[in-house]
């Protein structure tokens, strides 16, 4: 696989400052400051950025998973919160809910939930955070 470039810039100090976050795929510029990562803006911030990684991820290999099991996914949709924690002056994400619900003729919904924790396991974004707690919700649609 080729590797994936992104390239972010800051400019300021940290309290008045503004970044941007450009992926070399030029699909999208994302401006991000301190009170879209601390508090509740309309820019996006890496947090955000991260969230987006996984349940696309997600996304992909559960529909790869599932039909490798014999199971043709018509729709998979994933909402990924990441939860971030101050502790010991350090902010860290703490847990990681993906809340997947899904469109597949002919699963139940304890096979859906096997096969989508052994795909959160296994896609590159889930095993680079595999440090943080993952919570798994699933749903038949």
């Amino acid at each position: 696989m080729p590797t994936r470039t992104a390239k972010a810039e800051w400019i300021g100090d940290l309290r008045t400052g503004k970044g941007s976050m450009h992926p070399a795929s030029k699909a999208f510029t994302a401006t991000y400051c301190l009170d879209s990562i601390m508090g509740d803006t309309e820019e996006s911030n890496p947090i955000e950025v991260l969230a987006t990684s996984i349940a696309g991820c997600l996304c992909g290999a559960l529909a790869a998973a599932l039909s490798a099991a014999g199971h043709q996914p018509h729709s998979i949709e994933t909402t990924a919160n990441v939860q971030v924690e101050r502790a010991e002056g350090v902010h860290s994400i703490t847990t990681i809910t993906l809340q997947v619900r899904a469109d597949i003729p002919g699963i139940d919904p304890e096979t859906l939930r096997q096969i989508t924790e052994r795909a959160a396991q296994t896609c590159p974004v889930g095993k680079a955070l595999s440090s943080v707690e993952l919570v798994l919700e699933t749903e038949l649609v």
